[in-house]
């Protein structure tokens, strides 16, 4: 079990999905997160209980998206966390928050994606089928009953496709550096990622930065999953501690 102490108050940490992936990613960290932070997993359209809409195949379009049913609703104290594709819609939202003037993430978390502005040019959503399937698979990234179901392959290509789309269409706009800290992970072998462009989300903030490499694929977020939540819990409760140091010299 990770320990996390000195919660002052409920504390919401936002994840968002990797491609192809849902809100179920993340049930188990309800397990490993201790009593005072909710995990609040993000449930993109066209996946799991929202199949029946059309995913989105822009970040502008899950921008727009998020704006009008998630950046509304969120209180302090909160962190945001995302993984592959999610970690770029993670930083997304927390620089819309900044332009919005708050309430902005205590802590900015990201793994399996390179910085935004090192990414490496793909276009593996226009792939075939069969290309796009052995390329996924390749990662560790594809459940074994997708592996071996055409229907379900064929059911489940137009979401990660879109998914991929996202990450693969995004530009990066230079903006200014974030007040918050940022904490990254990769995977040892991971061929989508590097040391270098992973340690490029350092440049994105002035508050901090803490890069890890674990065990694994790119899925490593659920191959070395207990890893990943005690080094999460482990810089989440550094900032909350110096927050709350901050707060009682404000009072002083």
């Amino acid at each position: 079990m990770v320990l996390l102490t000195m919660m002052p108050a409920p504390y919401s940490l936002y994840c968002f999905p990797y491609a192809g992936g849902g809100a179920s990613a993340y049930r188990a960290w309800h397990a490993e997160i201790p009593h005072g932070c909710r995990v609040m997993p993000i449930q993109l359209p066209g996946r799991e209980d929202r199949f029946a809409e059309r995913p989105l195949a822009s970040m502008e379009a899950v921008l727009q998206f998020l704006k009008g049913e998630l950046l509304p609703r969120m209180e302090e104290p909160f962190a945001l966390y995302g993984h592959s594709v999610g970690a770029l819609i993670a930083l997304e939202v927390c620089q819309e928050l900044v332009r919005r003037g708050g309430p902005t993430p205590h802590h900015l978390f990201v793994s399996g994606m390179n910085a935004p502005h090192r990414l490496r040019s793909a276009q593996t959503h226009l792939l075939p089928d069969d290309d796009l399937i052995q390329h996924i698979a390749s990662l560790g990234g594809l459940p074994q009953e997708i592996l071996a179901d055409r229907e379900l392959q064929t059911i489940f290509m137009p979401l990660l496709r879109a998914d991929l789309r996202v990450g693969e269409t995004y530009r990066y706009r230079p903006s200014p550096a974030l007040a918050c800290p940022i904490s990254a992970w990769g995977g040892a072998d991971d061929f989508l990622t590097d040391e270098e462009g992973l340690d490029g989300w350092s440049e994105l903030t002035k508050a901090g930065f803490r890069l890890r490499i674990l065990p694994g694929k790119h899925q490593f977020l659920a191959t070395a999953q207990s890893e990943l939540l005690r080094g999460l819990a482990e810089d989440l409760r550094a900032t909350i501690e110096a927050r709350n140091r901050h707060f009682v010299d404000l009072q002083e």
